[in-house]
Formats: structure tokens, sequence, C-alpha cells
């Protein structure tokens, strides 16, 4: 990273205050006459459009004079006695333009001491710093506005932005379980709950995208984690050498094909901080049934316990599968299993860019659908917000990670999971992407971690059985489990349930009509 702006702000910082500008002189002497006339001429024209510059310089300093005087009693920040408070900020532009121009020198210097002091991050001298020693550099071609680079960046304190989050229950309108034996031969009951959620939302808006991204706790125990991408397409200018990268969806426009990828640290401790991550690899089996002399074909499974970082690290295979399951090995079942989390990637996609190449270096998080690493606390996140502009040199490297190698049994683990999609934008995109299809999502399971499904305990459920099992022509009844027609508010036609079963229980289950098994 350059921790200066530019080479010109290096040198503008060097400068001693009120310095004057050299002045240059043009010698004439030993010209012809001719040469000379031409030379006058060629001086007046270029007299007269430095007066033009000037003049036209005087107005728009004047508009900023005005402009700056407007926004501000103090004049744009300049408040004399004021700015000797440490709790005044000095809001005044710098000099010379540049990246960050509207940075003070103050705020510039605080920067750049912040920068300096990080151990991890190589900063470029500015005097000799070329493209070449990073991306940062080249800010200097489109300066950014302090409020695009910072946020909060008027006051010392972090920003609070209200009404962010919101928590909710949510009925997702299936069942989270169900079942019918409908006959009596089958036992002749119903027994089934709606999956009835907590659901923990917030939205990030970025740029032209918007990220609804949830944390859904299911009553089953499962931990479901969830995001979705709407917002409007950035599109570009439609030519023919576009074609290969997206659709024309309107006058002069075409939708830019691009990837979306998310990446989530999940932080599992299980039954304690001394883990061990192993898989269930499913594999082909054959057995041999002797009494027929035929080959039987079926599928087995063998635990597969990963040792280091690098032996962890997971690209999807349809050819290999396999379930990923976390796990303390010193607490087991009342049978001697494991006791175990099971993690479901349920949003995987493939990352097309050469590893190393470009903007790649950025993102190599996401060259692997899920990593395990060994708990460090200089590693709680995997990237950083300078990501965009740091490829030659990134701030944060997420491989450096596992680069070590260390040993990830029975320690203290961290799962790093990556998903995404990419996305060729089509008419239907406009105005604005539905959510509809982009929903991209990882479960935490328990794994034999109950001795049965935690939801059993719900009052939510609801199990239909015959009054008398040994006489099933006297009816059938409706177990609530103390919930009353109050509790749950529904529309005025299904009060009449409970009537509609006493009247005709085989609606239900096998009662007075014997149907046989089916």
């Amino acid at each position: 990273m350059v921790y200066r702006s530019s080479r010109r702000q290096a040198e503008r910082d060097s400068e001693p205050e009120g310095e004057a500008l050299q002045e240059f002189s043009t010698e004439t002497r030993g010209m012809d006459k001719p040469g000379q006339l031409r030379r006058q001429v060629g001086v007046w024209r270029t007299a007269t459009i430095i007066l033009a510059l000037a003049a036209l310089g005087l107005l728009v300093a004047v508009v900023v004079l005005v402009v700056k005087e407007d926004w501000g009693s103090c004049g744009g920040g300049r408040c004399g006695a004021k700015a000797k408070n440490p709790n005044f900020i000095d809001l005044s532009e710098p000099d010379v333009p540049g990246p960050f121009h509207d940075l003070t020198k103050l705020e510039i210097s605080k920067v750049r001491e912040f920068i300096t002091k990080d151990p991890k991050i190589k900063a470029a001298d500015p005097a000799t710093a070329t493209v070449d020693s990073s991306y940062m550099f080249m800010m200097d071609l489109i300066p950014a506005k302090k409020a695009d680079t910072f946020s909060g960046q008027s006051q010392a304190n972090t920003v609070d932005i209200p009404r962010a989050i919101c928590l909710f229950e949510n009925n997702n309108g299936y069942p989270i379980r169900r079942h019918l034996s409908y006959s009596q031969g089958e036992g002749a009951f119903y027994n089934g709950m709606m999956d009835s959620v907590l659901v923990f939302r917030t939205a990030l808006t970025i740029v032209n995208y918007d990220y609804i991204a949830d944390f859904i706790f299911h009553q089953n125990g499962v931990l479901e984690t969830r995001v979705m991408s709407t917002g409007y397409i950035f599109p570009s200018f439609y030519t023919a050498a576009e074609r290969p990268y997206g659709f024309q969806i309107a006058e002069n426009l075409v939708g830019s094909l691009h990837h979306h990828i998310f990446h989530y640290k999940a932080d599992i401790d299980i039954s304690g901080t001394s883990n061990r991550y192993e898989t269930l690899d499913l594999k082909p089996d054959q057995v041999q049934i002797r009494a027929v002399n035929e080959t039987y074909h079926q599928v087995r499974y063998e635990r597969s316990l990963k040792k280091t970082e690098q032996e962890a690290l997971y690209k999807y295979n349809f050819d290999t599968p396999m379930y990923h399951v976390v796990h303390n090995d010193a607490v087991k079942t009342q049978f001697g299993e494991i006791k175990a989390f099971r993690i479901g990637l349920h949003g995987m996609s493939k990352q097309l860019i050469p590893e190393g190449v470009n903007t790649e270096v950025t993102i190599p998080w996401a060259r692997h659908q899920l990593a395990v690493t060994k708990h460090k606390d200089d590693e709680f996140i995997s990237s950083s917000p300078y990501a965009m502009w740091d490829s030659k040199n990134p701030v944060t490297d997420f491989s450096k990670f596992y680069e070590d190698n260390e040993k990830i049994v029975d320690e203290d683990l961290v799962f790093w999971i990556t998903m995404g999609m990419h996305h060729i934008p089509h008419t239907e995109d406009l105005p604005v992407t539905p959510t509809v299809g982009n929903h991209l999502t990882f479960f935490l399971f328990p794994y034999n971690y109950f001795t049965d499904c935690p939801s059993m305990a719900s009052r939510d459920q609801i199990r239909i059985q015959h009054k008398d099992p040994s006489d099933p022509t006297k009816g059938v009844r409706v177990e609530r489990y103390g919930r009353s027609d109050e509790t749950c508010s529904l529309p005025p036609y299904y009060q009449e349930y409970d009537q509609v079963l006493e009247n005709d229980p085989d609606t239900v289950l096998e009662s007075r009509k014997v149907r046989g098994l089916f």
C-alpha cells in the first residue's frame, strides 16, 4: 500500500509554508525581427489565454468561497480559536487535489501514522512508488471523497445506525416435520408441526446492490444462515464487443455478467473448544449375495479425520460426496457415537479467475468452499476495507491463515464458509433484481447432539389419533398440547375443523370406512 496519496502530496508536505514559485524568463536576443514579431504575437496570445483562465479561476474561487461560507458559519471549518480545541476537527481542504483530496493534512498524517504502525502493512516510499507498488496508487486518477472513504469521520466514536436490524418470528408456511399414517394397519395417527422460526435480519446496501442477511433459528436446533441479493444491476454501454459478457437489456445498455461471493466465519465450539473436524465420505460399495451368486451394489461411508489446515481445505467435487462434522472426541453419545454438529453447504459457487491473477489476489478466500483453521485472535476477519485497491500487496491475505499448516486435531477451530452465484442479467431484472432464486444458505445441524428432535418439546405441534384405538368408529380427537384456537388466530372456516372431524373422521384417519393399506 502506498501510504501517501501521491508523490505530488509527498512533495507538498515537504515544502515550507509560503514558498514562492520560481520565475522563468525566455531569452529572445539574437532573433531576427520577423521572429521577434512572431514571438511578440505569441506572447500576447499566451497572455490573453492566461488572463482568461485567471478570470475563470477567480470566478470559480468566488463560487467555491460562497458555497463554503454558506456551508457553515466557520467558513468551511476555519474557526480561528476553535481550531485549538482538541475536540474540533479541521475540515479545511488540502491545497493540492489528489487521492482523498478533501482530507486535511492533520487527517492524512493520522492515516499515515496508523498505517506505519501496523507491521503487516508494507508501505511503499511515496517518492519512488509506482503503479506496481499497489493499486491504491491508481486512486490518484479518481480522487475519493472523504465521505466515501471513512465512516463516522467527523467524530471519534462509532456511528449508530438506528433500526438497522430486526428480530421477528416467522411462519415459513411449511412443516418442520409431519407424518400421516392413515390406515389402522399403519397405526392410524397424524403428527405435525409448522416451521416457526426466529429470524435475525439486517440489510446491507452497497452502491447498487442490496444484500439481505438472515440468521434463522429453527425449533429443531438448526441454525440457518441465508443471504439474498436484490437491488438494481450496474450496466455498461452496449457494443458488439460486449456480446460475450451480457445481454442487451435496454437502449444502449448491456447487463454485465458478474459474480456475487460471500465469506462467512463460523467459530464453532462443540462441548468446549477442544474440537476436531472430519468428513463422512460416501463411497460405492458392493457385497456378494452367495444365495443367488450375485453382486449387490450399495453405498457406505468412511470417517476421514483432517489433521492439518491444508488437509482440511475443501473444493466441492460432485464425485466425492461427503458430510462435514465437528465434534469433541472426549464427549460421546450413550451409544459411544460422535456428538457433533454438521455443516451443510447449500450455496457453493465456482470462482473461475485463475489463482494469483489480477484482482483474484484480493479474494483468496473464494478458492475453497470451506476452510478450517486454528483459532487466532489476529485472524478475526478474512479481508479488509482496502481489498478493492491493494491486490499487489493485500492488507489481509486469507491464504496466509493456513499457510503455516497448523494441526487442527483437538483444537479451538474456526470454519470459513464461501457461498456465491454467477449472475447474467436479463430484462426481468429491471427495474430491480428480484430475490426469488437468489437465496444462498448454509446450515449448522445438530448431529447426534440431542437424544431426539428438540422440536418434540414444542407446544406448536399437533397430533390426531383415534379416541379409542380398539374401536376406531368412535372417531378421532385432536391434541393441541394446551394451545387454544385463540392462541393461533385462524380464518373463520378453520374454526369448524374440529366439527368436520367429528362428523367425518375418515377425512384424516381410517375410522368407519375400511380402505386398507396405501
